[in-house]
């Protein structure tokens, strides 16, 4: 259990990094955030239907509906609001951002009830990442007012994403295979990408896409197919940790995801942008070790309540 655990971990920390390297790159030669997103959708559902239809299993109606009241829709908007900040921000302000995330995750899972235990010492560690989020964006040479709004919109709804998958997977579970949540959540969020269109009307550049060379086809198709990838580890390694535990995993990788952006794409690397990366990020880990603290006391607890009983 704790092998697969950490595997499913690993996975969904690579295949994350990879995400986030690749997506700038689609971002810097495409720049069309919402049509990037809607190719990658539509590859996914062809690519299950066609190729792991034998791996696709929905127990019923109610077990669809359960998974699909919430999620595609949240899962949606944060691939959308993802590719929005990223294309008008750096990949070390995305990656530090993120990290302030469980400050609203936290008080979110107890509201949904999950036992996940906390301290003025976990919330001590959160803000310490916090002030090392702000140092970063300080100088941060690719602000944009729209960008960093994108990238709070994308915390908080990747916050909710996680939660709801968590519940629906771990706490009261639909008899749904992982590649059918994620069949589901590409489906049905589709028309919900489709719909930000309206607002942001990129269709009115789509003919500049066919002007591209094959390579940049190449790095969209590399995109797409990532996309899968980190889209069925996403959801199964939420079956093993909390949301919360999630987002810390989904931002200790980025740590050469940063160092490829200050020595390739020429992203902030001032000394105090880099001490604001290493305080998040060492911020990261903090938080890693509080949540083994934690757990053990309570584990701890638990079994001494059982002796007494």
């Amino acid at each position: 259990m704790i092998l697969n655990a950490v595997l499913s971990c690993l996975l969904f920390m690579a295949c994350s990094a990879a995400m986030m390297i690749v997506n700038k790159y689609v971002m810097i030669l495409f720049g069309m955030p919402v049509t990037v997103v809607l190719m990658q959708m539509i590859f996914t559902v062809i690519l299950l239907m066609v190729g792991f239809s034998s791996f696709l299993h929905i127990g019923s109606c109610n077990d669809f509906i359960r998974w699909s009241r919430f999620v595609p829709f949240l899962y949606s908007l944060m691939l959308t609001s993802s590719l929005m900040a990223l294309n008008s921000y750096s990949m070390g302000a995305m990656t530090v951002v993120r990290n302030i995330a469980p400050l609203v995750t936290l008080p979110i899972e107890k509201m949904f009830q999950e036992d996940i235990p906390a301290d003025c010492h976990t919330f001590l560690i959160l803000i310490y990442v916090a002030c090392g989020a702000l140092l970063y964006m300080r100088d941060d040479i690719y602000f944009s007012a729209f960008g960093l709004v994108m990238m709070l919109v994308n915390a908080m709804v990747a916050s909710l994403e996680r939660l709801m998958q968590r519940r629906l997977i771990a706490v009261k579970p639909v008899d749904i295979s992982k590649t059918g949540m994620l069949l589901i959540n590409n489906t049905v969020g589709l028309p919900y990408a489709a719909s930000v269109l309206l607002f942001y009307p990129e269709y009115q550049h789509w003919s500049i896409i066919s002007g591209r060379v094959l390579s940049d086809y190449l790095l969209l198709l590399l995109s797409c197919i990532v996309g899968v990838a980190i889209g069925w580890s996403a959801i199964n390694a939420q079956s093993y940790v909390s949301a919360s535990t999630m987002l810390v995993l989904t931002n200790l990788n980025k740590v050469i995801v940063i160092a490829y952006g200050m020595l390739l794409l020429g992203e902030a690397r001032t000394p105090q942008a880099i001490m604001g990366c290493l305080i998040a990020l060492s911020g990261g880990l903090l938080y890693g070790q509080d949540r083994r603290r934690l757990m053990a006391k309570t584990t701890s607890e638990k079994n001494k309540q059982a002796g007494l009983l």
